[in-house]
């Protein structure tokens, strides 16, 4: 196999492996950077010539829809109320920021026109990863996790992998159970169909153990998809019988996990959250907020239902709908490009299925765009389930052409990527070497970890939070007077900082003003005044934030400031009554 799609392979279906707990953020980290480092590889290989000049037969472009998606979210990113988490993407997935948006472009693009022979051994490498990453859940469910130990466990039985979460593992298991279906019914031969059939076996055992219904209904989608568009329920009655046996198996699965674990509260939440998505949507409404700023600005916009469900101080990085997302983040104009992608993608699909030796692999990859188009619907799509999309979009055709300047902008932008994950890797040792110190009581090198991390990456606003915590922890436990003055001086100085760098986010706003008044409580300088001109805007970030209303109404008591008191009491009492 030609290097290109070794590499290729690596881009779109390394990053499912990837994960270190040498990392405050073991798994969207590593992720970012196999995915960069896999799309820079890609990229330098296809600069070189080719053997075989690649075909013009696939119709219509997805170049010009990747490039006007591209535009719309770098636009989107100018406008961002944050700008550098809009570029680089939040700290929990790094999913929907621009950087990730241009290396899966980069992945897609560089696929189109891989030619007609790269399909196979890449749909091939897709279903074993599947296999392999389920194997890998099962083995973690025993009880041994040779990589992570107990991070990736968690409740109710359900199986995280490497993907970093249940409801992760089941969209990445549902977007690639088509091409396991692929290998099982149109593999070459019986050793390779028996493969497909126990990769799939293997994987829908596990896709059961994530307990994620919508990763279940995405699931039979891909499926009914696959085995419509290859021709084998051609009669409309048989596609109806097999479209309602899946669904009353996914009925059947979804009322035993409601017995097992009730999910009436996040059904709410969800709904919550997707009607404080339409309200940040109608705010904003061009551009949206940025991408991956959803998080800073749902404060902002957030529900009264909202904080029944998920209470005052809860966050989501996501709209729990692709759709909304779009809306939200990147605006009409980041939606409108999404939408043509969309169409495109559909189009090209269908132009591939009319030709015989194409059918099996377009329709496989179609399927498990189908599969994650679903999943979407109802949750945010992980990193690496977005690597394995990219590849899937170029894969609906690959005799796309492939311009000159093409591979030359992929490295580029990939070996910016690569440099740009060095970086944020090497902050977030530092910071989980904070971590770890203060875990141990150790609380003068957390301090000096936790701002050798906040240095090398000021942007990262958890950084920021966890210094100012941990200066805070240690002059409250210092019998020193000079010294504790000198750590609250040290703690006001970080969180000034630390709300230059993010002056919306209502965390930030909270550290600043509990810092100046922990000093002034102290005997240090009188910040009262100041502490409660900062503490003021907190509301208009977040209302419902209870610690920030609890540290303002405590200022405005010790200050007998009445209008303020009554203000935060008023904020607190309705609080309450919404969390009961």
């Amino acid at each position: 196999m030609p290097p290109l799609y070794w590499c290729l392979a690596l881009a779109a279906f390394g990053p499912l492996f990837a994960a270190w707990p040498g990392l405050a953020s073991p798994y969207a980290l590593p992720k970012l950077a196999v995915l960069a480092f896999a799309a820079a590889a890609a990229s330098f290989c296809a600069a070189r010539p080719a053997a075989e000049k690649p075909s013009s037969g696939a119709k219509p472009d997805i170049l010009r829809p990747l490039a006007a998606l591209l535009g719309a979210a770098a636009l989107a990113c100018v406008f961002s109320y944050d700008r550098p988490e809009s570029l680089l993407g939040e700290y929990s997935m790094r999913s929907h920021g621009l950087l990730t948006f241009v290396l899966c472009a980069a992945v897609a693009a560089l696929a189109q026109s891989s030619g007609p022979a790269f399909p196979a051994f890449a749909l091939a490498a897709g279903a074993g990863a599947g296999a392999a990453l389920s194997a890998y859940g099962l083995v973690q469910l025993a009880g041994f996790d040779p990589v992570l130990n107990a991070i990736g466990t968690l409740a109710y039985g359900r199986v995280g992998s490497l993907a970093g979460s249940p409801v992760a593992l089941g969209g990445i298991l549902a977007t690639l159970l088509p091409l396991q279906l692929r290998l099982a019914l149109d593999g070459e031969g019986p050793r390779r169909r028996g493969a497909g059939w126990a990769c799939l076996a293997l994987t829908a055992a596990v896709l059961v153990l994530t307990w994620s219904r919508g990763a279940w209904l995405a699931a039979a989608a891909g499926a009914v998809c696959y085995l419509l568009w290859t021709g084998r329920a051609p009669r409309p009655g048989a596609r109806l019988k097999l479209a309602a046996a899946l669904v009353l198996a996914g009925a059947a699965l979804a009322f035993a996990m409601g017995r097992v674990r009730p999910t009436a509260g996040s059904d709410r939440g969800r709904v919550a959250v997707w009607s404080s998505a339409w309200r940040m949507f109608a705010a904003h409404p061009l551009t949206g907020v940025g991408p991956d700023a959803f998080d800073l600005m749902l404060g902002r916009h957030k529900t009264e239902a909202y904080v029944r469900a998920y209470g005052g101080s809860g966050g989501q990085a996501h709209a729990h709908n692709d759709f909304l997302q779009a809306l939200a983040t990147t605006g009409l104009l980041g939606f409108a490009a999404y939408a043509w992608l969309l169409v495109a993608a559909w189009r090209r699909l269908r132009h591939a299925l009319l030709d015989p030796d194409l059918r099996a692999g377009s329709a496989a990859a179609g399927a498990g765009l189908a599969a994650l188009f679903v999943f979407a619907k109802f949750n945010p799509v992980p990193l690496d389930a977005f690597a394995a999309a990219a590849l899937l979009l170029g894969l609906l055709d690959p005799r796309g052409a492939r311009p000159r300047v093409l591979p030359a902008a992929a490295f580029a932008a990939s070996a910016a990527g690569v440099l740009a994950a060095a970086w944020l890797l090497a902050a977030d040792r530092r910071c989980l070497e904070g971590m770890r110190a203060q875990r141990d009581g150790l609380l003068e090198r957390a301090v000096s970890r936790y701002a050798a991390a906040a240095r090398l990456n000021p942007h990262e606003a958890r950084y920021g939070f966890w210094l100012v915590g941990a200066l805070r922890e240690r002059a409250r436990t210092e019998r020193e007077p000079a010294l504790r003055l000198a750590l609250g001086a040290d703690a006001v100085a970080a969180a000034r900082a630390l709300e230059r760098e993010h002056p919306l986010d209502v965390r930030a706003l909270h550290a600043l003003g509990g810092s100046l008044a922990a000093l002034a409580l102290q005997g240090g300088p009188d910040g009262m005044t100041e502490a409660a001109a900062v503490l003021e805007r907190g509301p208009a970030s977040d209302w419902s934030y209870r610690p920030l209303l609890e540290t303002r109404l405590t200022v405005a008591n010790l200050r007998r400031d009445r209008r303020a008191a009554d203000d935060s009491a008023a904020r607190l009492a309705r609080l309450d009554a919404l969390e009961r």
